[in-house]
């Protein structure tokens, strides 16, 4: 069981690496952009964040062996570790929990905490909406393309919401028997709003973003900006669809946010906190910009998404010449063993499924640094002396070959290489043949 940990959190620390090297590079950008035009339309802005959003559920999954190479590697990883006293994950044989385990021990936990928090939330939003009276009259003040949902008064405390998916309802506080009939227009236009734009889709993604990359600091201020400029943009379309000044609109937030509630993730709130406010009312009451090629930068920013679905973590290259290995590699006493033999790598070899329809076979050259822990920490690919069976040469497909060689090779474990009867780091040349049968 715990070698199957120590494989599953080594796939896992190498995906999350790299998505989380590319949500930073594009949430960076999403930020910038979003801070140059702070002055301009909140639906705009909604627009940028929610591409910021979109390409945190995005996975560099697709491999770029056709790219230009550049060396596979984890010995940046595996100082670390080494450093810590801790095994890393390449030494997939070991008994003991390796150190990219543990941390995607703590990374399932915190990732399942809030998802289970924001769970909680929700039933406790359908709780509140199980318990509310309905308020047939007030179906007469929403927009028509909306009269058929039911809106229902909460207990004292609640604050207007909005919740469910296809079913959707509105809850308003006990307060709203005191609220005049323009108080309540605006209310229910906002809720209205947020239906309007689908964010009953949305807000669930943002809770489950949050969960999974609770470690990245740029996640937290996108998902609190994209909050942020809904319920703008939410204001916006209220104050015009009620026919509602903006300084009229402002008072009835500062009036509404006395019976407000915090409750996150599965409902819309009307007011989330003194601060946001303040920024929604002070929108209101400045005149904003309209950017004159929206269209076209939303195009050119979804376009910016493309490159992110690459993994170049997958990219090879041709191996270092003998010259640049380490001058004591013919001193050693005993040279680096794999445990268990080639049968051993045999084992964790994968036929890749390209070349096997296509029938292609070769053999694959690899020189790989083995640790004095007896890990893999690095692996280069002998290109020109790797060479396919019977086929005209393709480097492409011998690119392919190689991945599949060289993450068979990085979980393989082996006797460390010694010297003077101490272990020592050292490289090791071998072959990998790939066969049909």
């Amino acid at each position: 069981m715990i070698e199957a940990l120590n494989h599953t959190s080594a796939a896992w620390l190498e995906l999350m690496l790299a998505a989380s090297i590319h949500n930073c590079l594009f949430i960076g950008l999403i930020l910038a952009l979003l801070f140059v035009l702070r002055g301009h339309k909140a639906r705009l802005l909604r627009h940028i964040a929610i591409l910021g959003l979109v390409k945190i559920f995005i996975l560099p999954l697709i491999p770029a062996a056709a790219v230009a190479p550049t060396p596979y590697s984890l010995s940046a990883v595996t100082a670390i570790f080494d450093g810590l006293g801790l095994r890393t994950a390449t030494a997939s044989t070991s008994s003991s929990l390796s150190a990219t385990s543990l941390l995607y021990c703590l990374w399932l936990i915190g990732a399942l905490g809030g998802i289970i928090f924001s769970i909680r939330a929700t039933g406790r939003m359908y709780a509140i909406a199980g318990r509310a009276r309905a308020l047939p009259s007030a179906r007469k003040l929403l927009p028509t393309r909306f009269r058929h949902i039911p809106v229902l008064m909460g207990p004292a405390g609640t604050a207007p919401f909005v919740i469910g998916f296809r079913r959707c309802r509105i809850l308003v506080p006990p307060a709203w028997e005191q609220w005049s009939v323009e108080h309540r227009r605006a209310v229910l236009h906002h809720e209205c709003a947020h239906l309007a734009q689908g964010d009953q889709y949305l807000l669930p993604l943002v809770a489950l973003a949050s969960s999974l990359h609770f470690f990245n600091p740029l996640v937290w201020p996108l998902l609190r900006k994209l909050r942020e400029f809904n319920e703008m943009a939410c204001d916006e379309s209220a104050c015009r669809a009620a026919q509602i000044k903006p300084f009229d609109y402002a008072r009835i937030l500062l009036a509404t946010a006395e019976s407000r509630c915090r409750h996150d993730y599965a409902v819309l709130e009307f007011s989330r906190g003194f601060r946001s406010l303040r920024k929604r009312i002070r929108y209101l009451n400045l005149s904003q910009k309209e950017f004159p090629m929206q269209r076209i930068l939303l195009c050119l920013l979804t376009a910016a998404l493309l490159p992110f679905l690459w993994n170049c973590e997958d990219k090879i290259q041709d191996a270092p010449a003998e010259s640049t290995l380490p001058a004591h590699a013919e001193q050693l006493d005993q040279q680096p063993a794999i445990e268990g033999g080639m049968q051993a790598l045999a084992a964790r070899l994968i036929f890749p499924a390209a070349a096997k329809e296509a029938g292609i076979e070769g053999k694959i050259f690899l020189k790989a640094r083995v640790t004095v822990a007896g890990a893999v920490d690095s692996v280069v690919a002998d290109m020109n002396r790797s060479h396919l069976f019977n086929e005209v040469q393709n480097d492409a497909m011998k690119n392919v070959l190689s991945q599949s060689a060289i993450k068979a090779l990085l979980a393989t474990r082996f006797v460390p290489a010694r010297r003077n009867g101490e272990a020592v780091p050292a490289w090791i040349s071998l072959p990998v043949v790939f066969r049909a049968n």
